[in-house]
């Protein structure tokens, strides 16, 4: 397979939950300060699976009140707007890699865990290096696997074998998809996020992850996902195919602004969020 047609992404991209793009929406709406309970209720409604999802985790003991949660918006009161989005966004990682990426011989843990501590860590780092959009920030870690999310279900209609992507590096998997597709995961992951209706620094966030110092716009964006991903990698929440993807730590650190204790300190806090999020989704 050399390649694939607009019509067979589309068919792949349809095949992807709905969840991303109400998280999305969410993510827009809690930007305006006027938003309110039954505003972020109808958006989350728009999702059946991400509701209930979300209404389970609300009544974990972290949360829960006497008495359970019975429907999502007593579930937005009891978390508040801020908690909310980053349990959707849990909710969200869980449901989209539950069952793993076999082509590349990731179990949906491993990567479930990998996309909570990128976005956990971006989520710290953006307001240290000035950026503002701390949920856009969140929102991009999270995402940050769903291009391959989108090569594994071509990789399934093509009939690859497990582990054909199991590569030595992330630089090899990008030529093997290449090769098989026309098309890598990273440039499947900017064509989701066009589709989507996504912010387009978060596009371009995404196509210069493993080399941000590539961006010609030099986005700090760029170079605190490639920080942020080093974390999860330092963590040892790292994806096995990226072991040798984040050796140009200082590179990075020098685009962002950020000093190396900067980025010592941000490990240690996700660390432990990490760890508190696992928690709750036990307990859920």
């Amino acid at each position: 397979m050399s390649g694939i047609t607009d019509d067979q992404f589309q068919a792949a991209a349809d095949r992807l939950p709905s969840t991303p793009r109400v998280f999305s929406r969410l993510g827009a709406a809690l930007h305006d300060p006027n938003i309110d309970v039954d505003d972020i209720s109808e958006i989350l409604k728009l999702d059946a699976a991400l509701s209930a999802r979300l209404l389970r985790l609300s009544n974990s003991p972290s949360f829960m009140g006497d008495e359970p949660a019975t429907d999502i918006t007593e579930a937005i009161q009891r978390v508040g707007f801020r908690e909310v989005f980053r349990l959707v966004g849990l909710a969200m990682s869980s449901q989209l890699y539950v069952h793993g990426l076999p082509i590349y011989g990731m179990p949906g843990t491993e990567l479930c865990e990998n996309s909570i501590a990128v976005a956990l860590a971006l989520e710290r780092l953006a307001p240290l290096a000035g950026e503002a959009d701390e949920r856009g920030a969140y929102t991009a870690g999270l995402l940050r696997p769903i291009g391959r999310l989108l090569i594994q279900r071509l990789a399934a209609t093509a009939a690859c074998a497990p582990l054909a992507a199991r590569k030595e590096s992330a630089d090899l998997v990008l030529l093997w998809e290449a090769e098989m597709f026309g098309l890598n995961s990273v440039d499947a992951a900017v064509r989701l996020f066009k589709l989507w209706g996504l912010a387009p620094n978060l596009t371009a966030t995404l196509r210069y992850q493993f080399k941000p110092w590539d961006d010609p716009e030099k986005s700090k964006l760029s170079a605190l996902v490639y920080l942020a991903s080093s974390i999860a990698h330092s963590i040892d929440k790292g994806l096995g195919i990226e072991q040798q993807a984040w050796k140009r730590v200082p590179e990075a650190l020098e685009q962002a602004g950020l000093e190396q204790s900067a980025l010592d300190d941000c490990a240690v806090l996700t660390s432990e969020a990490v760890a508190e999020l696992s928690k709750i989704v036990v307990a859920a």
